[in-house]
């Protein structure tokens, strides 16, 4: 710590004892400047001459409170001082402490007739003393209350702008706050739509195949035997589903590991196996040369599979559903189709795809409108995502 920083400490530490010292420095000074000098053409320093000195400098003692009363007090007192017939060289220092003060505590339009004030009351005291030319006098007058205004005028801008940065950093410190608890919201949010996608998904099936065994349990026992398996396979997929979902609360995988969540096509396998079994015959089929995706694009595809999938045993009725992933140079093109019309009898050809191409990192595995959940038409437009 250099020695400005620990002044600073000290003085934020002990502050009066500061503003006491500085008047009673100035006063010793003067004192025993005014009593060793011997000039005949002067008076010499008496009872009154001290009073005199005393009332122009002892003032500073509360001039961080009422500045401008102190500085026209201790102008008072030099003038006094003055006219009594005393040395006047060091008495209008208390003078100058207080314009400094007063610049530190008030605009420009204060100070700057205060510090004309103050340039005259030390010329018109040099001048009453009459050492030297008066151009000198009036000239040296300016050349130290100017200073003082200008010094204190720099400390009030310095004390303001830290103000003003101290001001702007709790801002910061805050909307980082709220961006941390956006963070946390946001990916509440995004769990909370992982979990509504596995259970919604898998509950669909499981409704399904309970209603096919409850219905052919009499007439069909092996039927509503693989039905019951398959509702026991699909409830312990769902349970590991959420198990990986919630794991993400605890700890994420390594950046760039793929499959950490859900790897699209391992998965996409069991998933055309699980919605064929529950009805819709599903036909997965991949061309180009494989390449793996980051997780969050990974996991995406796997949704937006699974959501087109889900919506389509809901609502296609009789049809088959094809998934069609295309790995090209730069980008993955998923694309599902299914031939049903639907509950309502819309046409058939339903079909929903998704690229994934070229992009910045900050950008991956975002998509920015959800799979329309209607029979007629799914489809949406996910931000592009770059291949790994």
């Amino acid at each position: 710590m250099g020695v400005a920083d620990a002044v600073r400490e000290w003085r934020a530490r002990y502050p009066q004892i500061l503003e006491t010292a500085l008047p009673v420095a100035i006063v010793a000074t003067v004192l025993l400047a005014a009593a060793t000098r011997d000039d005949p053409a002067r008076r010499p320093l008496d009872a009154l001459g001290v009073l005199l000195v005393l009332a122009a400098n002892l003032p500073l003692l509360v001039r961080r409170r009422v500045p401008i009363a102190v500085l026209l007090a201790c102008s008072a007192g030099v003038l006094a001082f003055s006219l009594a017939g005393y040395w006047e060289s060091l008495v209008g220092w208390g003078v100058l402490v207080a314009l400094y003060t007063v610049a530190t505590a008030h605009p420009p339009r204060v100070g700057l007739p205060l510090t004309a004030l103050a340039w005259a009351v030390n010329s018109t005291s040099g001048l009453i003393g009459g050492e030297g030319p008066a151009l000198l006098i009036v000239v040296l007058g300016g050349g130290l209350t100017v200073p003082a205004w200008a010094l204190g005028h720099v400390r009030q801008l310095l004390t303001e702008r830290n103000l003003q940065l101290a001001v702007l950093t709790e801002r910061l410190a805050q909307d980082r706050v709220r961006q941390r608890q956006r963070a946390v919201m946001e990916e509440r949010v995004r769990i909370a739509r992982e979990l509504h996608d596995v259970v919604a998904h898998h509950m669909s099936v499981i409704s399904v195949q309970a209603g096919l065994a409850r219905y052919v349990i009499e007439s069909d026992p092996a039927t509503a035997a693989a039905a019951l398996r398959t509702v026991a396979s699909t409830s312990s997929e769902a349970l590991e589903d959420l198990r990986r979902t919630l794991r993400l609360l605890r700890v994420e995988g390594p950046a760039g590991e793929p499959g950490a969540v859900a790897s699209a096509e391992r998965g996409l396998d069991r998933l055309a196996e699980r919605v064929s079994a529950a009805g819709l015959p599903v036909a997965v089929t991949v061309t180009g040369t494989p390449w793996p995706l980051n997780p969050g694009a990974d996991l995406s595809v796997f949704r937006v599979v699974q959501e087109s999938l889900t919506n389509a045993l809901k609502h296609a009725g009789p049809a088959t559903a094809e998934v069609a992933l295309a790995y090209e140079t730069d980008r993955l093109v998923v694309r599902i189709s299914d031939n049903g019309r639907g509950e309502a009898g819309n046409p058939a050809g339903n079909t929903a795809s998704s690229e994934c191409a070229n992009a910045p990192p900050s950008t991956a595995g975002r998509f920015p409108r959800a799979l329309r959940r209607t029979a007629d038409s799914r489809s949406f437009s996910p931000s592009p995502i770059r291949r790994r």
